[in-house]
């Protein structure tokens, strides 16, 4: 029996959007199916070693309405790692449901609003244009969120695309248990901690006699932020919140939106919404919920809750998440991981989310 392929379906998945984009812009004004996805990865060149990972380039041409203009070039652009390059390609991996599971979406956001328009502006402007799908996967992973554009003759089109694949929550997280780590996850919020309460977390902290001193130190910063968050107006709670959301999602980037793929459908999240769909939403901070981690044993991590007034659902979440503090199978130590992780509620889909249809 052969052995299981090896891949990242995220990281697989930008090149597949990638080919998908790129035969919707082949095709202009005409929706795309499954198998026009399949024909454009059957086509994309052997990929070549470029910088980090490894790099396909391939050119297709486009017609434009008035047939004495010459054709768009359309330029598909994909960097990945090399085991996610030879997944993207295998024709054994794409007979499976998960790869046709994210073709299915992927072809969904490609026939669908963000897309759409620009694809026909294209096809009816009469010039020749160059029209690249770029998906730059390991080249820029520090300076941006986005993992995937359309630039038509040098200019970014339309908006960036930060890809998750899956029913994934998480689209932002602070690593660490210092002192700096608290203040750069709560103060964006509106939180002050005063420096006598830094000396207090510090003292916790570094009780070297406390093995759940990690814990409770960061538990005393949830609580504290907690309790400043609800003494907080709602306008500012609002404001602050939509602004914090979208810092972790796009980065502070402008035209960026945060694409879903998951089970046949693509969800596009535009933070930039957000503000605009909070008004007169009344906001709740709930911080009595505990995550049980056995990392540190006996220990409950701290999370708080943004939740929709009215409806009771979340709209943000922000809790604590342990890892490592083991010995692994080769006898070596592994130290421990502290991360804030980030999350959408489900009130965030109701606020910002829509069919890319």
């Amino acid at each position: 029996m052969p052995e299981p392929i090896k891949w990242n379906k995220g990281d697989t998945a930008e090149g597949i959007l990638t080919c998908a984009i790129t035969a919707r812009f082949m095709s202009k004004t005409k929706r795309i199916t499954d198998n026009d996805v399949y024909s454009v990865i059957k086509k994309i060149k052997d990929p070549k070693k470029v910088g980090a990972g490894i790099t396909s380039e391939t050119t297709f041409p486009s017609p434009n309405k008035d047939t004495k203009v010459p054709k768009d070039d359309v330029i598909c652009f994909i960097n990945l790692a090399e085991k996610n390059m030879f997944a993207l390609m295998n024709k054994s991996l794409q007979q499976s449901a998960d790869y046709k599971n994210i073709v299915k979406a992927s072809v969904q956001y490609a026939n669908g609003i963000y897309i759409m328009d620009w694809a026909d502006m294209m096809y009816t402007n009469n010039v020749y244009n160059k029209i690249e799908v770029r998906s730059e996967g390991l080249l820029d992973q520090t300076g941006t969120k986005v993992d995937l554009k359309v630039v038509i003759d040098g200019k970014q089109a339309g908006v960036g695309v930060s890809l998750k694949e899956g029913d994934v929550k998480q689209f932002g997280q602070v690593s660490g248990k210092e002192w700096e780590v608290m203040e750069n996850l709560f103060t964006p919020l509106g939180v002050t901690f005063s420096n006598s309460f830094q000396a207090q977390y510090e003292k916790i902290l570094y009780d070297g006699s406390n093995k759940k001193a990690p814990v409770d130190a960061i538990t005393t910063a949830y609580k504290e932020a907690a309790r400043q968050l609800k003494l907080k107006k709602q306008p500012f709670l609002r404001k602050s919140l939509a602004d914090f959301m979208k810092e972790h999602a796009t980065r502070g980037e402008g035209n960026v939106i945060l694409l879903q793929l998951s089970r046949k459908e693509a969800t596009a999240y535009d933070f930039e919404l957000l503000e605009r769909a909070l008004k007169d939403k009344n906001i709740t901070i709930d911080d009595s919920v505990f995550t049980n981690s056995q990392v540190i044993p006996n220990s409950r991590l701290p999370k708080i809750i943004f939740k929709e007034k009215e409806s009771g659902k979340d709209i943000l979440i922000i809790r604590n998440f342990l890892s490592g503090n083991r010995i692994n199978s080769k006898g070596k130590r592994i130290g421990l991981t502290v991360r804030n992780l980030i999350e959408k509620g489900k009130k965030t889909t109701d606020l910002i989310a829509e069919s890319a249809k």
